[in-house]
């Protein structure tokens, strides 16, 4: 048995399951900023950060290069939430 064709349709496979996975992250970001996108906004704070209102009572306030680094978080964090989201409670609060 020729194991390198085995070994080509498996990498080929893997692929695929990691793009569809990809497909299926960015679908649920899309819909989670298109729930959320109506109620947040963005302000510039005194010392240069960016404050996101909407969220809670008091505004989330980091600097740009750390919205940058939680973005290239995200994917980790989302994939937590889903991990555990039988521990996870949901906030209730509903801001204007």
């Amino acid at each position: 048995m020729d194991f390198s064709i085995i070994f080509v349709v498996c990498a080929i496979l893997v692929a695929l399951a990691v793009y569809l996975l990809a497909v299926r992250h960015t679908a649920k970001l899309n819909a989670l900023e298109d729930e959320q996108a109506p109620s947040l906004r963005c302000e510039v704070g005194a010392k240069g950060s960016v404050s996101v209102y909407g969220l809670q009572k008091n505004p989330v306030t980091l600097y740009a290069n750390q919205w940058r680094q939680l973005d290239k978080f995200m994917a980790t964090v989302i994939r937590f939430i889903d991990d555990n989201q039988n521990k996870l409670a949901e906030s209730h609060n509903e801001m204007p």
